[in-house]
């Protein structure tokens, strides 16, 4: 009986194991340039579980179905941190996509798009309208158009609630849809770096300035989503904090002006101070923070001195040191330093001064 019971428990036990694979993922990186022209590099990971389980959901019967925001959202959320101006963001998210590589494709999901790094007008068209819409920029149509028979162009119509400002000389084009206007946003100019100029919103490419929308379809999509990519910016820069010093303090009861920067235009990061006598020992003046890059500090160095380093003249060793945020490694500053005398040094001086200016006048 015994031996039966354990050949049982080990006939189940083949049945209890877990069997673990490894899960291959795809990372697309993006250039995407803040309003102050810093650069940062947008990490978006799809994972090969995420891309396969698209890949093999049957196609919608409508074309809006293809639009799946909730799998993009990180995207919208990584862009938003950095554009809040919904036309702006608008902009900006066509500028990423203009980073993937035009080529014909069928119709498919945003997580395939972002998977392959491949797609054409209406893949860009969905892949655009799901990130905008995480992104809170809602009120989309999808534009068709017959180039000759048989031949179709896609692109997106998006309404804001004020007008598009950023058109430039391209002039500004828009659709009419329940009473409502709704701006031309071309997906497919591809191969654009960020800091080259193309379709703004409101933008018509010149080969649809003389034809006539075929279908103009409102955009009713998914609601949920198989999972979700990841998205990060990744350090994208290396910055050296500069430190320098205005006065040159003849007492330890005179502040020292410490300016510099950190080589980025940031503000509200923050800059640690601190000081040496040999430049291998170093104490913390303070914290200070930045103002578009620069900061500016008045050390009063009693606050920081002991008694006995009162009584030594010499040159003190000031620098600086910025530990950077999630898109820049930070940086340590090259020493800078300023003489300082002692108050008993500067009255004894004073007091020989004194004493000889007196002798000779006797």
């Amino acid at each position: 009986m015994f031996r039966k019971l354990v050949l049982l428990l080990l006939f189940l036990s083949l049945f209890s194991v877990d069997i673990v694979y490894a899960q291959t993922s795809k990372t697309q990186i993006y250039k995407v340039i803040d309003p102050s022209g810093n650069i940062h590099s947008l990490n978006v990971i799809t994972s090969e579980t995420l891309y396969n389980a698209y890949k093999n959901t049957k196609n919608p019967s409508t074309l809006d179905g293809f639009a799946t925001p909730l799998t993009v959202k990180p995207i919208a959320d990584s862009l938003r941190t950095l554009f809040t101006n919904d036309e702006v963001f608008v902009n900006q998210v066509l500028k990423w996509n203009r980073q993937h590589i035009y080529e014909v494709t069928d119709a498919c999901y945003p997580a395939e798009t972002l998977y392959t790094g491949i797609g054409d007008c209406d893949t860009f068209s969905y892949l655009v309208a799901s990130v905008l819409i995480a992104g809170g920029v809602n009120e989309l149509v999808l534009i068709t158009y017959e180039l000759k028979p048989n031949e179709y162009h896609m692109n997106l119509g998006v309404h804001l609630s004020t007008a598009p400002v950023n058109y430039g000389s391209k002039g500004l084009y828009w659709v009419s849809y329940n009473n409502k206007s709704y701006y031309i946003a071309e997906c497919t100019d591809q191969t654009k770096d960020p800091t080259q100029d193309s379709y703004n919103l409101g933008n018509l490419p010149y080969i649809l300035k003389d034809i006539q929308p075929k279908e103009v379809v409102p955009i009713v999509y998914q609601q949920d989503a198989l999972g979700q990519v990841q998205s990060f910016y990744s350090n994208t820069a290396t910055t050296t904090v500069s430190v320098g010093t205005t006065d040159v303090a003849l007492t330890y009861l005179s502040p020292i002006i410490i300016n510099g920067d950190i080589g980025i235009n940031l503000t509200g990061e923050t800059v640690s101070l601190y000081y040496s006598h040999d430049g291998l020992n170093w104490r913390l003046i303070d914290e200070t923070t930045t103002v578009n890059g620069e900061y500016t500090y008045t050390w009063f160095i009693m606050k920081s001195y002991s008694i006995t380093e009162w009584l030594i003249p010499e040159k003190l060793c000031i620098k600086a040191y910025w530990s950077g945020n999630i898109d820049y490694q930070g940086g340590e500053s090259g020493l800078s330093g300023t003489f300082v005398l002692p108050f008993w040094l500067i009255m004894v001086t004073l007091l020989i001064v004194v004493v000889v200016w007196q002798r000779k006048k006797e």
